[in-house]
């Protein structure tokens, strides 16, 4: 599923995290999300934290970055809103 819209990012606490702001649309409605996505020093993974207008919890998601850092994929238990349950799921992200 794709979701269209914009964000804006800006980089803080010396370029280590970079919090996201989005709004656009999903599936028909009107979507607004913060992302607090960062890059491990320690292990390399990255790692984003997701809230959005739709729920009412925190979303953790994990992944890996290719080579050249132009896309990253994550995987992350969330609510799903049309089953109520717990589902695991995937994104990717192009971070540039």
């Amino acid at each position: 599923m794709l979701s269209k819209g914009k964000s804006v990012q800006r980089a803080i606490l010396g370029g280590r995290y970079v919090p996201v702001r989005y709004e656009g649309e999903l599936m028909g409605g009107r979507l607004t999300a913060s992302a607090s996505p960062a890059t491990t020093a320690y292990n390399k993974k990255y790692i984003s934290l997701w809230m959005d207008s739709w729920g009412t919890g925190f979303y953790l998601t994990e992944g890996t970055c290719d080579a050249g850092g132009k896309m990253c994929t994550e995987t992350g238990l969330w609510d799903d809103y049309m089953t109520g349950k717990n589902d695991e799921g995937q994104k990717r992200v192009s971070p540039t």
